[in-house]
């Protein structure tokens, strides 16, 4: 689409998504070029054109991305369209690109078939203007001693992609909110996961894997990114997050939780709890069934890992 001089589209080659990383760059000052480069060029799950741009006189000067993406509701699979990567160069700030290439991202998301999208912010009211709503989440922090187990190690990732891909599965899929993943889609997630590696942690039981965990270090604490379990999840996250305090020799642990997770990981007891209100929906399908929009919009429902961040 052109207006006046500006062009409007997706992008149509690499060279053109290193030109959105670098945009990106200097739109987001604090944060590392690093961090946008792998999540631009390392997902393998999107097409050029779901990169959309605004070009002004041959420059990029906007961007959104669209992350393709489905979830469990209850067993069901819902289509949704992450958004992510919402940038205008600080040059071109005050002129509305943003909207323009955001309301070509919906408008993209609506053609491509999905049903509701998602994205997350700190800045509600303004996506409130494009039919989004705000998620209400919980924040649980907690403390675990360390304590280390024979039966834990550092996962070998490439060596267990199946293994994960189906203690996954079994844990996620009566929850709502989890991103349906196959192999492929963990081979790229691994790729532009902000994670330490070295806290991706799995409980064998019969020279099986048993129990997982994925974690970083934030603002010195524990931020556990991901738990799944295929049996006793309260007794295998006690012994996998007590293994973590004494691998990073700390005590303090957050993490985002539903309120059925709550309970099954026994964390009903925590010390502090925090509002989270950083996760908004729209709705693109209206023949979306209400119960489905009412379950992903519940306060503390969804159960949305951040493992899986766009």
């Amino acid at each position: 689409m052109h207006l006046n001089n500006l062009e409007l589209r997706g992008c149509k080659n690499d060279s053109e998504l290193l030109e959105v990383v670098n945009l990106c760059d200097a739109a987001f000052v604090e944060t590392p070029h690093e961090y946008f480069q792998r999540h631009i060029t390392k997902d393998n799950t999107l097409k050029y054109e779901d990169t959309r741009i605004l070009i002004k006189d041959g420059v990029i000067v906007s961007s959104v991305q669209v992350f393709p993406r489905s979830i469990y509701v209850n067993k069901e699979k819902i289509s949704f369209a992450g958004i992510g990567n919402v940038a205008t160069h600080p040059t071109f700030r005050g002129k509305g690109f943003a909207a323009t290439v955001l309301n070509d991202a919906l408008e993209y998301s609506i053609k491509s078939g999905f049903d509701c999208s998602m994205l997350t912010t700190t800045l509600n009211r303004y996506y409130e203007k494009f039919g989004f709503n705000t998620v209400i989440r919980r924040k649980v922090c907690f403390s675990k001693l360390g304590n280390e187990s024979p039966l834990i190690q550092v996962i070998n990732f490439h060596e267990k992609i199946e293994e994960l891909n189906s203690i996954y599965a079994t844990y996620n899929e009566n929850k709502v909110g989890p991103i349906v993943r196959n192999e492929d889609y963990w081979k790229s997630q691994y790729l532009f996961c902000d994670e330490d590696k070295k806290l991706f942690l799995a409980l064998y039981k019969s020279n099986r894997i048993h129990a997982y965990i994925r974690a970083k270090i934030a603002d010195d604490k524990v931020l556990i990114l991901e738990f799944a379990s295929l049996h006793n999840a309260q007794e295998s996250f006690l012994v996998l997050s007590q293994q973590l305090a004494a691998k990073v020799q700390l005590h303090s642990f957050e993490m985002l939780l539903s309120d059925d997770e709550l309970d099954n990981l026994g964390l009903l007891k925590s010390e502090n709890f925090i509002q989270d209100k950083e996760l908004m929906i729209s709705f693109l399908n209206n023949d979306l069934k209400e119960t489905v929009k009412n379950l992903l919009t519940q306060p503390n429902k969804i159960t949305f890992h951040l493992t899986d961040f766009f």
